[in-house]
């Protein structure tokens, strides 16, 4: 068993992405391929996009659902941004979660951006529920091993 599923009362999002990483890697990275690809005029229509941004945006709010309500989540996050204040007023270095989901955002957000400014409805559905979905999962990562019993101010 892994470090994380050891802790009974680990947040399930961050259960959740520990199992799932690579399958949230591909999912965002495809559904941001796919944006792009039609943001770029290769051919891809509005049915195959509105689906890509259905397939990504599924496991999308599940993801979020799990991370709203649950109260652990939300004291492992507290105890993470209190440790990230305390980094940038000593300025050290922060800590990113996964390094492969954090660079994935960073390589999601101009496809984002880029679909926005084109004023393309659903390639932007998509870019943006691709984005969503890594960065929710670094985020959760983020919470792996952080305390749940309590919320720090």
């Amino acid at each position: 068993m892994s470090e994380i599923t050891d802790i009974p009362l680990a947040p399930l999002a961050a259960r959740v992405v520990e199992r799932m990483r690579t399958l949230i890697l591909t999912v965002g990275i495809g559904g941001g391929g796919l944006a792009a690809a039609r943001l770029l005029g290769l051919g891809v229509t509005d049915p195959a996009t509105i689906g890509g941004a259905v397939a990504v945006g599924v496991p999308t709010l599940a993801l979020f659902l799990c991370a709203v309500f649950d109260p652990r989540f939300h004291n492992a996050l507290s105890v993470v941004n209190a440790d990230r204040r305390e980094r940038a007023r000593a300025k050290r270095e922060q800590r990113v979660g996964s390094r492969m989901l954090h660079t994935a955002t960073i390589v999601l957000l101009p496809c984002v951006l880029f679909a926005g400014l084109r004023h393309d409805g659903p390639a932007a559905a998509l870019a943006f529920a691709a984005f969503n979905l890594v960065l929710l999962g670094n985020i959760a990562d983020l919470t792996r091993g952080q305390p749940t019993d309590r919320f720090v101010v």
